[in-house]
């Protein structure tokens, strides 16, 4: 399957193919069960499919749930200020008040969509506890 680049320069790389999951479920009367949804992800996989289109709304939230079943992405590296501290105590480094200050200030910028619309998608995702998701914190440069 043919990739490309998301974004102009420094997107990750996707597939120019993208699955619609709007299907996965039955809550809306019709679309594919759990095994069939199943099939269709794993084929897709299969031929190398990186792009997934989702939606909470989809069959109701269904959608989401069997797309978080099938899909682990581990989040990895520090998910907090206290854990960063600590990775970064590892490495000998330390971060002023200020720089923490900041790391929190950059976390807080509105990328375009509600918290509120963001932590109901994880909820989905996740199998519907948003409280099991810990977003990674990540240092601005």
């Amino acid at each position: 399957m043919r990739c490309t680049s998301f974004g102009h320069r420094t997107g990750p790389r996707v597939c120019e193919c993208a699955l619609g999951t709007a299907n996965f479920g039955t809550r809306w009367g019709a679309g594919a069960g759990p095994d069939g949804a199943r099939r269709i992800f794993d084929r897709f996989a299969e031929a190398g499919g990186t792009f997934l289109d989702t939606a909470d709304t989809y069959q109701f939230g269904e959608s989401e749930e069997l797309t978080g079943k099938f899909v682990f992405v581990p989040i990895t590296g520090p998910r907090n200020l206290t854990q960063l501290d600590d990775y970064l105590s590892a490495l000998d480094v330390e971060l002023t008040h200020d720089q923490f200050a900041c790391l929190s200030d950059v976390s807080a910028v509105p990328l375009g969509v509600h918290h509120e619309a963001i932590a109901g998608s994880l909820g989905g995702i996740q199998g519907g506890d948003s409280g099991r998701v810990i977003a990674p914190a990540a240092a601005a440069a």
